[in-house]
């Protein structure tokens, strides 16, 4: 916001991250600010299998970012998935979205549909939702609920590496297809799969900036 001189001190633009200010100092923003609050925003992306979430491991294979037109492809990654998985994933410009979303201490809900090699008894699905030990600690309790016959919705509050594969190998069995349907308030819906929707906002950032300038 400094550098595309959104940005003022004492009535004037400040368009220099590095100058110093002091108490006395008053720092608000130029009208332009709107301009900026409309730039950002979140894409819902229904990322395919086969695709990296960002870091992709050779120059043959693909990132999400790749799928974007080019005016997205700045934006980060709010967590991930794994390239063999598949569903939404969400990308923002906004920082302070991202991290609120991810550390306000609100757990948001995650809601799995996943396809098992073999079945999970209501034995094993109870075992899954009340927690399981994996190397990096136990699980949080969640919910697994059958959706039909090999096929299960999980709903996480915790994103741990490949957590979901690796709760259901403590079952004697492994995942052979995950999509991730929604992420907090966000739903993959009707999205089609490498296809994206975008959502404002705008009016989050001058709600924040009403409350600074409160």
């Amino acid at each position: 916001m400094i550098k595309k001189s959104y940005v003022l001190v004492n009535g004037r633009i400040e368009d220099n991250p590095l100058t110093m200010v002091n108490d006395a100092d008053q720092i608000t923003f130029s009208e332009n600010i709107h301009d900026y609050a409309n730039t950002l925003g979140v894409l819902l992306v229904h990322k395919p299998r086969g695709v990296w979430t960002n870091c992709k491991q050779g120059i043959h294979e693909k990132e999400v970012v790749d799928l974007l037109p080019k005016k997205y492809r700045s934006f980060s990654s709010i967590g991930r998935l794994d390239k063999a998985s598949e569903g939404l994933i969400l990308f923002t410009n906004d920082g302070v979205f991202a991290n609120q979303f991810l550390n306000s201490g609100e757990a948001h809900a995650r809601v799995y549909h996943v396809w098992t090699q073999q079945p999970l008894t209501r034995s094993f699905q109870h075992q899954l939702s009340s927690g399981v030990m994996l190397s990096d600690g136990l699980t949080k309790p969640c919910d697994v609920r059958e959706i039909k016959r090999g096929c299960y919705e999980f709903r996480l509050f915790e994103g741990k590496n490949r957590q979901i594969r690796r709760m259901v190998e403590t079952c004697g069995t492994h995942v052979t297809r995950l999509k991730r349907v929604s992420f907090g308030d966000y739903i993959l819906g009707g999205i089609v799969s490498g296809q994206y929707r975008f959502e404002s906002l705008a009016e989050s950032f001058k709600e924040r900036l009403r409350r600074v300038s409160s």
